[in-house]
């Protein structure tokens, strides 16, 4: 089982769940000795745009909070806790290329480790001053989907049966609710590449936002919340909020934590054949075939080109010839001659900053197509999905390392993801134009749209236990289990005042 995305936790204590997770920005401070949620009286969530843009196995975010400071400067501590890489879960472990800017300036990004009741986990934190006035805060990185089990056999429109996983992106808004009043605008937005496999969003998210008699989930208002996307166009989701106050109720739900979800096919299958048979039958997408001129193999430790194109951007393609791996190379053979719109590459060995830097990563990268066609790639020095639009025709593509930007230590040169795009991605928009767009465009689900679903602060619904603490560390893995929600991570703000 895979996670993708973030839910965020408010923590009681130093404590977080385990996994990746996108969620809200949410304010902590340190109160006797422990980490717990604390209200801001002058610093305001007044908007956010959450995107993400998703690819064949994984998706690339970008949030943007902009908040508004009414009291004296400050100095906030962030903190996003995640499940440990090696932790031995079922689990994804943090995301790869965590990145934050304030106000278009980066902002140092250092992990570190705590301990919650249970698990030890790590912190990736940055500190930003909130001068009295507005402030913008933004990260970015890759993830991948939480796959459920499996969903039982779909009949495709051409009559072939396949096989495959309810399959969902996470993101929850409770956490903002600490911050000063309410949520001004929140816009949450899930736009498709040409490269995404599933089936049925509008399905599967009906299917599982439907209200059953005798079933706590969903409740009226996550249903209502859920369902009231709108789609700017056929491959963008969207939801839109105005002034939305994001808290648990005494479950440790919110209405305002959403899940996109989306059928994805695994493989063919023949109705009526034995598990055995199962196994030999066809994937319904699979991977390009890629090979290369070399591969790493030491002490045990292997990097085969297979990892390019694997789906999981923790993983990859180290070259295992003498040197730098300068004139080393890797061909992606399509399935015949297909149309390339887009080079996408991961460089490096992204699966955490650390081996980032450790070994090489390839800055330029000659690309020479079966049709004749070559382009020269110049690679940020980054551990970010980097996008090259191009136009050809072309049965494979041939990858060169040309030059290198050198570790501090290994010698090895790295590729973590390439992607073959028949089509240029979508791109995210920029934050105002998406808060004004959406607002004009989108049907507004706000406070006002939920009301009379949502119980008020303090109230209790039929299906809820009064006796249940309202913060999220009191729940514990089994109330997630028993939502039929399957979260891991989280992702918060610790928060601090000096004078």
């Amino acid at each position: 089982m895979r996670w993708g995305l973030f839910w965020t936790t408010i923590l009681v204590g130093v404590c977080c769940m385990s996994g990746v997770a996108v969620a809200d920005d949410s304010m902590l401070g340190v109160v006797g000795g422990t980490v717990q949620a604390v209200p801001s009286t002058a610093i305001r969530m007044q908007a956010e745009t959450v995107q993400a843009v998703l690819y064949r196995d994984f998706a690339e975010y970008r949030c943007d909070f902009r908040f508004e400071n009414t009291g004296p400067a400050s100095t906030v501590l962030l903190g996003f806790p995640f499940e440990l890489p090696d932790s031995g879960s079922d689990f994804a472990g943090p995301p790869i290329g965590f990145h934050a800017w304030q106000d278009g300036q980066p902002l140092p990004v250092k992990v570190s480790r705590g301990l919650d009741a249970q698990d030890e986990v790590q912190f990736y934190t940055h500190t930003a001053e909130f001068r009295t006035g507005a402030t913008t805060i933004t990260v970015s990185y890759i993830a991948i989907p939480t796959e459920g089990v499996a969903d039982g056999v779909v009949t495709l429109p051409n009559g072939d049966s396949v096989q495959g996983w309810d399959t969902d992106y996470t993101y929850t808004l409770h956490s903002g609710s600490p911050w000063a009043g309410t949520i001004g605008t929140a816009v949450l937005r899930y736009s498709l590449s040409d490269a995404w496999v599933g089936l049925s969003p509008d399905d599967d998210m009906r299917e599982r936002y439907s209200v059953q008699p005798g079933y706590d989930f969903p409740s009226a208002a996550e249903a209502s919340v859920a369902l009231s996307y709108t789609q700017p166009n056929t491959m963008t989701y969207q939801w839109v909020f105005k002034d939305i106050e994001p808290r648990l109720d005494s479950q440790g739900r919110s209405p305002y934590d959403l899940a996109f979800s989306f059928y994805r096919p695994s493989w063919y299958i023949t109705p009526g054949e034995t598990a055995a048979e199962a196994d030999n039958e066809p994937d319904f997408a699979p991977a390009p075939d890629v090979t290369a001129s070399s591969s790493l193999k030491v002490r045990g430790r292997e990097a085969p080109a297979e990892n390019l194109v694997d789906g999981d951007p923790a993983s990859a393609w180290a070259e295992g010839a003498p040197g730098a791996g300068i004139g080393e190379h890797f061909r992606v053979t399509l399935d015949g001659t297909q149309p390339v719109a887009e080079v996408r590459i991961l460089p490096g060995f992204a699966r955490t900053d650390e081996l980032f830097h450790k070994y090489n990563r390839p800055r330029h990268v000659l690309v020479h197509f079966s049709n004749g066609t070559q382009e020269m790639l110049l690679l940020k020095d980054d551990p970010s999905l980097q996008r090259f639009k191009v136009s050809v025709q072309a049965e494979w593509a041939d990858f060169t390392i040309v030059d290198i930007y050198p570790g501090t230590t290994g010698n090895d040169t790295y590729v973590s993801e390439v992607e073959l795009g028949e089509e240029a991605a979508p791109e995210f928009k920029p934050f105002g134009q998406l808060l004004r767009t959406a607002e004009t465009t989108a049907a507004v689900a706000g406070a006002s749209a939920v009301a009379s679903a949502v119980p008020a602060a303090g109230a209790t619904s039929a299906t809820e236990s009064a006796s249940t603490g309202s913060d999220l560390g009191s729940l514990g893995p089994i109330g997630w289990a028993l939502l039929g929600l399957v979260f891991a991570g989280a992702a918060a703000i610790f928060w601090r005042m000096t004078a």
